[in-house]
């Protein structure tokens, strides 16, 4: 019972992210932050259990859709929706590639942390323009920021939907997610501060030395 009434109060939650059941539902909602002149990340919520394959056809239609519009709007893809397969990436990285669309790396679970961005690594090998998400919520991210540092990529900052393993204390995500600015500070990196937490995106980008950028990210259901 507890577990229904849990799962029914995440949906309802959830509801106020998601564009709709379908792609031309995303779609819309995006042409709508485009009129307001947000940038926007379309993303693709896999459903329990839906295979690799159908994920990858999912997200190749996204960049169809993304190529008629001709805008800079990125593609998210989340690695462990992919198994981790660089085999099954490449199919989407030569075809972001052939249409010029960014895309993003999401942040998943904690315990992907070290495999996405060892795929990002070697997906950065195959196409430029690929964005990585580092949350604050998890320790990792301090070597993590270190790492794309050198590599010379753009990040988003986020605090973070999953709780870190380790526990780092709600009340130090601030501080964290500052932490991470300030690495990023003077770098060849273009950092996005994404948060609904105006009082710490202020303190983040007030003393920033590099470009902001703000996002919306429709999300839509199978």
């Amino acid at each position: 019972m507890l577990r229904t009434i849990k799962t029914s109060i995440a949906k309802y939650i959830a509801a106020a992210h998601i564009a709709g059941s379908t792609l031309a539902d995303g779609m819309e909602v995006m042409r709508k932050a485009h009129g307001c002149g947000w940038r926007s990340t379309l993303c693709f919520w896999e459903s329990t259990n839906q295979s690799p394959d159908s994920v990858v056809e999912h997200y190749i239609a996204e960049l169809n859709a993304l190529g008629i519009t001709g805008d800079q709007s990125r593609v998210s893809i989340k690695p462990a929706a992919l198994h981790h397969d660089f085999g099954l990436l490449k199919t989407v990285l030569h075809h972001a590639k052939e249409l010029n669309i960014p895309l993003q790396f999401d942040a998943e679970h904690p315990r992907f942390a070290e495999k996405s961005l060892t795929l990002f690594e070697q997906a950065c090998s195959e196409y430029e323009n690929i964005g990585f998400t580092l949350p604050a919520r998890w320790h990792s991210s301090i070597n993590d920021a270190k790492r794309l540092i050198e590599m010379e990529k753009s990040v988003r900052l986020v605090k973070g939907q999953w709780k870190d393993p380790d526990d780092v204390n709600e009340h130090h995500v601030r501080s964290h997610f500052l932490n991470l600015t300030d690495l990023f500070k003077g770098t060849k990196s273009i950092v996005s501060v994404a948060t609904h937490d105006k009082p710490l995106a202020a303190a983040a980008l007030k003393p920033a030395l590099f470009p902001s950028r703000a996002y919306s990210q429709p999300r839509f259901p199978t």
